[in-house]
């Protein structure tokens, strides 16, 4: 399970591109076998590469959980 606020899908590269929820579904489920950590961790590397050191206009926050049993 993988749940964001806004800022995440709509965090805009220089030429005012969102990341979206595509590019963010795609980061989640690249690492989904590694955990929960690793697929956070994927998902901000990838908003990093994409959005690079272009202003944040709202918050971020991710939380991943991965249920085992």
């Amino acid at each position: 399970l993988v749940v964001t606020t806004d800022g995440i899908a709509e965090a805009a590269n220089f030429e005012n591109e969102q990341f979206g929820k595509a590019r963010l579904r795609a980061a989640a489920e690249h690492d989904a076998g590694e955990g929960a950590r690793a697929v956070v961790e994927r998902v901000l590397w990838e908003l990093r590469q994409f959005a690079g050191l272009n202003a944040k206009l709202d918050d971020q926050t991710i939380v991943a959980v991965r249920v085992e049993g």
